[in-house]
């Protein structure tokens, strides 16, 4: 999954030669066309797509926007796509990203969760996507600040934590090859191993998950 994330940041599409119709069942391009299309008919300015039940937490029905689920994992899935020249969309999306930054930060917000820089559920996820369907410098320099201001999240996982961040900033040095990116892994590397603790009785290494105090609510 992390392997095919990165491809937000890919100038290549994906192999889509395999493609291949099981007995019984419709082609594959004729299921993915009718999923995308139903996908962009549900699409709403207001509110994006409506939130699936099964990730509604104690019934709640307001929209999400990040990476995770919801609206920038769905823009991103679409161009990832259309890339592939598996679907022609209707519309482009790239104006409506941007405003997913503000969105989002609400939605964090609703529940005093203090990591915006959050790589599946902050802002990193949602700026690489915009990076990726339309590469700015505003983007890349927003995406620097928030790797750098992750490096000392005390949850330590991908979700949340500096090991995401640590992907984007691989991601982005992938398609860039700027130093700054390879400079900021290096960083957040170090970091994270001189945080790490030994179990005598595993006889391993470990990292401390968060406290009561600092984890979110979703974490």
């Amino acid at each position: 999954m992390v392997r095919h994330l990165s491809s937000a940041c890919s100038t290549t599409p994906p192999d889509t030669s395999r493609c291949a119709r099981s007995p019984g069942t419709r082609p594959a391009r004729e299921t993915i066309a009718h999923i995308v299309g139903d996908t962009e008919e549900r699409f709403s300015l207001d509110h994006y797509w409506p939130l699936h039940p099964r990730d509604a937490d104690a019934g709640e029905t307001e929209p999400a926007y990040p990476l995770y689920h919801v609206a920038c994992g769905v823009i991103w899935a679409l161009d990832y796509l259309q890339r592939a020249s598996a679907v022609r969309l209707r519309r482009s999306y790239a104006p409506h990203i941007e405003p997913l930054l503000a969105r989002n930060a609400a939605w964090l917000a609703s529940f005093d969760c203090p990591f915006e820089a959050s790589y599946a559920m902050g802002a990193t996820g949602i700026l690489l996507v915009d990076y990726a369907i339309g590469p700015s410098a505003k983007a890349a320099d927003h995406l620097a600040t928030l790797v750098d201001s992750n490096i000392d999240n005390p949850t330590r996982e991908l979700m949340w934590g500096a090991p995401g961040t640590l992907l984007a900033a691989s991601f982005m040095h992938e398609r860039t090859g700027e130093p700054r990116w390879a400079e900021l892994f290096r960083k957040t590397v170090a970091h994270l191993r001189s945080q790490l603790l030994w179990s005598p009785d595993f006889e391993c290494h470990y990292w401390t998950p968060c406290t009561a105090s600092s984890r979110p609510r979703r974490c």
